[in-house]
Formats: C-alpha cells, sequence, structure tokens
C-alpha cells in the first residue's frame, strides 16, 4: 500500500510523506544508513486505549509523530565521554568536594557498562535495527534512536477518524496526565547521574519514513562527537 499526506512541525513548515508501508522497501532504507547517520523518523500508529488515550475516556484515531535522532551509535560510548567530559569539568573547581567527584567520574568513565538488560538480536547486520521477543512470547522489531532529552518530537498530531487534525483541547480530556524524569545511569558507587540523552525505539510497523539528514540543520552535533 502507499499513500501520501502532509503534517505540519511544530516550526510551522509543511511536509509532504509518502507511505509505504512495506517492511521489503523500509529496510532497502535503513541499510543505505551505514555509520553514525542523523536521520529523521515519520511514524503512525492507531491510538489504543490504556496506552495512548485514557480507558475512562477513550477515543478512537491515530497519533503521527516525527524525531531526529542517531542511528548506529554506541550508547555505551555516548555515557562514557559524557562522564569523562563531565568529569573534566569538575576537576577545575577550587572545592575539592568536587574535584574529587571530578576524578571519580573520570574513572568511572573508564568502566561503566550499560545494566544487564536483554535488548535483542541485530536483524540483517543492521546495528540500529533490534529483533525481540517479549515475555508474552510477541515478537517485535524495531528501530534505535539517540536523541537529546530536551529535544523532544518535531510534531505529534491525533487525528479522528474521519481523518482530521485534532486540537489540544478536543484531545486534552482523552490523554493522560504527562509526567517528565530526566534520564539517569547507574554508577559504580550506586548513585546515579542525569544524562542529557537517552535511547529511543519506534517499532517498524509504526514507522512511514526514514531520511538521512544534515547536521548542521539539527542541535545534534554535540551529540555525535559524544558517540565518536
Amino acid at each position: 500500500m502507499k499513500k501520501t499526506y502532509t503534517i505540519k512541525t511544530k516550526s510551522g513548515k509543511e511536509i509532504t510523506l509518502t507511505w509505504h508501508n512495506d517492511p521489503v522497501i523500509l529496510m532497502a532504507k535503513l541499510a543505505e544508513l551505514n555509520g553514525a547517520k542523523v536521520v529523521t523518523i515519520h511514524a503512525r500508529h492507531d491510538l489504543v486505549a490504556g496506552k495512548d488515550v485514557k480507558k475512562t475516556n477513550p477515543i478512537e484515531g491515530e497519533k503521527r509523530f516525527g524525531y531526529n535522532g542517531l542511528t548506529n551509535v554506541s550508547y555505551k560510548n555516548a555515557v562514557r565521554n559524557f562522564l569523562r567530559k563531565h568529569g573534566e569539568t569538575l576537576l577545575k573547581s577550587t572545592e575539592a568536594k568536587i574535584r574529587k567527584m571530578g576524578k571519580f567520574l573520570v574513572a568511572e568513565s573508564k568502566i561503566w557498562e550499560p545494566k544487564k538488560r536483554v535488548w535483542g538480536e541485530h536483524k540483517d547486520g543492521l546495528r540500529h535495527v533490534i529483533g525481540h521477543t517479549n515475555k508474552d512470547g510477541e515478537s517485535k522489531v524495531y528501530i534505535t534512536l539517540l536523541t537529546w532529552y530536551k529535544e523532544g518530537s518535531l510534531y505529534h498530531e491525533y487525528l479522528d477518524t474521519d481523518g482530521n487534525v485534532m486540537s489540544e483541547d478536543d484531545i486534552a480530556p482523552h490523554l493522560y496526565a504527562k509526567s517528565y524524569s530526566k534520564p539517569t545511569v547507574k554508577l559504580s558507587n550506586g548513585d546515579k547521574i542525569e544524562v542529557p540523552f537517552y535511547v529511543r525505539t519506534i517499532t517498524i510497523d509504526k514507522v512511514v519514513n526514514v531520511k538521512g539528514i544534515d547536521i548542521g540543520n539539527t542541535d545534534l552535533g554535540e551529540l555525535a562527537d559524544m558517540v565518536s
């Protein structure tokens, strides 16, 4: 199936997307994303009661959304480099306590490992495409994106069953209250430290289109340097 629709980003830019809805075409696109690439992913899915909208006040419809991020990069390297740079900054302090913390973070940057978690198997040699079977036996294939925590989505739209974009006032009563917590990593001493980035996962069946973009048009340059 192939269809076209238009979305508007938060900056007001209109983008027309061609949705192939064909996993073969999509995987071919992903195969072109070799190395650390900056991409825009456009996605959509039907609203699910209890997840997207309240069970107590559900509504049928669709959500469309998009994100910029880095594919095929190492989260471990990103964290280690962040710890090292942050530690080196603290070492410049005139306070002994802060310098001690800086020394610890620099040392931690050499040994830190992600928490033990089964992410799944890489698909078709693509490090950023993961296949995973959950505890219920459901198989999922998803793309991983490394993004700034502060950046958020390029856009998100809620559509009713007639395909009309709903206003914030119309959709608000159906949505759960949003809660935000900054991403953290656990250190070897048991403490947690905030990091300014995280891994976003988007299942393949939700992806409409993926496109490589110029890093100069994003705020991801510093993050790309951090994972190198």
